[in-house]
């Protein structure tokens, strides 16, 4: 659980939730970890309706439902061996864990291959994003 408050919510909360990026950057460096930053490329950057509904979906259909973070789905998505079973698990957008959100927001805004959100753990994401073109690396912080 994070150490702020969901901005939304005015509570702690252990799903999605909303904060200060700020803060949560100074969270990750106190604590000794490193934080780089990837940005979308020029071409991918979000138009302003594009923006408008990235706020709609993150919103209404996570923050405001108390959408819960799925720990066994991040365990099952960082597992190998799991990863190359047919039996792997379908997406379940009622718990979501961050990778897979992220992975399923950018495939319904069009800026990801459609696939099953729920493969990506957070180093596949970001690997599959960066070898789109979606992402770009922007250095540390």
């Amino acid at each position: 659980m994070a150490p702020h408050e969901c901005l939304i919510r005015g509570e702690h909360v252990a799903g999605v939730q909303v904060h200060e990026p700020d803060n949560r950057i100074r969270d990750y460096l106190a604590q000794g970890g490193k934080v780089i930053r990837y940005a979308l490329t020029p071409i991918n950057r979000l138009t302003g309706s594009e923006s408008e509904l990235l706020t709609k979906i993150l919103l209404g259909k996570f923050v405001e439902r108390g959408i819960n973070y799925d720990l066994g789905g991040a365990l099952i998505s960082g597992t190998r061996v799991f990863q190359l079973l047919r039996s792997f698990p379908g997406a379940d957008l009622n718990r979501l864990f961050c990778s897979e959100l992220v992975s399923a927001v950018l495939q319904r805004l069009g800026r990801l291959n459609r696939t099953n959100p729920t493969r990506h753990n957070p180093a596949r994401l970001l690997r599959e994003a960066v070898r789109q073109g979606v992402y770009r690396n922007e250095g540390a912080l």
